[in-house]
C-alpha cells in the first residue's frame, strides 16, 4: 500500500514497480506524482520511467521558530521565505515547530489567511512549544512574573503547566481562550 511512486528488482529475473497515485489526495501523499511507462523491448535498467502527471503537487513544510521570534511578522517571514519557491497552484500545509518564548505573538488565523491567499490549498499548524525561563521573571513585578514564578514552583506534570501559562498568559493581553 504505497501512495509514492518506487521500485525494486525482484530477485534478479524482473522489476517491480508501483506508480503511486497519479495525483496526491492528502497531506500523507505529499511530493511529485505521476505514472509509470513500462517498455518491455529497453535494456533492463531503461525499462521503467516515472512519468510527472499530476497538476498539482502536496507540500507539507516544517517552519522552525526560536524563542528569539517575538512579533508576528518574525514568522511571517519564515513562512513566506519557506515557501517561496512553492508554485501557487499547488496544495501546502506549513507545521510551525519549535520553542517559543511566552511573549511571543502567533495569529494563527492571520497566518493561515496569508497561505490561502497564495495557494490553491493551504493548512497552518501551530505545533510550538512555549518556553519560559523563570529566572528572566525574578525581578518582574507585573501580574504575568507573579504567575510565572507561581507557574515555575509548582510540581505538576510540564504539558498542563505549558497549557496553564499558555491560557493565563492570553487572557492577561486580552486574548479570547478557547
Amino acid at each position: 500500500h504505497l501512495h509514492y511512486y518506487h521500485t525494486y528488482e525482484l530477485d534478479g529475473r524482473g522489476t517491480v514497480c508501483y506508480p503511486g497515485c497519479p495525483e496526491g489526495r492528502g497531506f500523507d501523499e505529499c511530493g511529485e506524482k505521476g505514472f509509470a511507462v513500462i517498455d518491455t523491448e529497453a535494456e533492463k535498467e531503461d525499462r521503467v520511467t516515472f512519468v510527472p502527471f499530476a497538476s498539482r503537487t502536496l507540500h507539507e513544510i516544517h517552519v522552525s521558530a526560536d524563542t528569539d521570534d517575538i512579533a508576528l511578522s518574525d514568522f511571517e517571514h519564515k513562512i513566506i521565505e519557506a515557501v517561496k519557491d512553492i508554485p501557487d497552484r499547488d496544495m501546502v500545509k506549513v507545521v510551525l515547530e519549535g520553542r517559543i518564548s511566552a511573549d511571543a505573538e502567533i495569529d494563527a488565523n492571520f497566518l493561515e489567511n496569508m497561505l490561502e491567499e497564495r495557494f490553491y490549498f493551504s493548512r497552518f499548524r501551530d505545533r510550538t512549544e512555549l518556553y519560559i525561563d523563570p529566572d528572566e521573571y525574578s525581578g518582574d513585578v507585573s501580574l504575568k512574573g507573579e504567575l510565572i514564578r507561581y507557574l515555575a514552583d509548582l510540581d505538576i506534570d510540564p504539558e498542563l503547566k505549558r497549557d496553564a501559562a499558555l491560557t493565563a498568559i492570553a487572557a492577561l493581553k486580552g486574548e479570547d481562550i478557547v
